[in-house]
């Protein structure tokens, strides 16, 4: 918690003169040490995404649902024009899902 969550806590339920001085925080027990959180920190730079150039060339696709208790909705958007397209499934087989997203990219001439 911390050196002043510790007084903190220790002062709500206690009282002794010199308290201050009595409540000391350690970090280099053995219960410390296993309990206390390892800070990191990840220094890989990030990377702007590339945009496509022509529509259809992206797309992301995700399951959404239930909303129903039989409905889930296969979402596909294009990454260009940030169209969408939506469509029920009342299956998660992969035949049925593969067969929706062949009907979508179809429409779209983009298959």
């Amino acid at each position: 918690m911390g050196l002043g969550k510790t007084r903190e806590q220790f002062q709500n339920s206690f009282f002794s003169e010199g308290m201050r001085v009595d409540v000391k925080y350690c970090d280099s027990g053995e219960e410390c040490q296993i309990t206390q959180t390892v800070k990191t920190s990840d220094n890989v730079p990030s990377t702007p995404v590339a945009e496509p150039e022509l529509s259809g060339q992206v797309g992301k696709i995700d399951l959404v649902g239930l909303i129903d208790p039989l409905t889930c909705v296969l979402w596909i958007v294009d990454q260009h024009t940030r169209w969408g397209e939506t469509t029920p499934l009342t299956s998660l087989k992969d035949q049925v899902t593969c067969e929706v997203s062949l009907s979508i990219f179809s429409k779209t001439g983009k298959c």
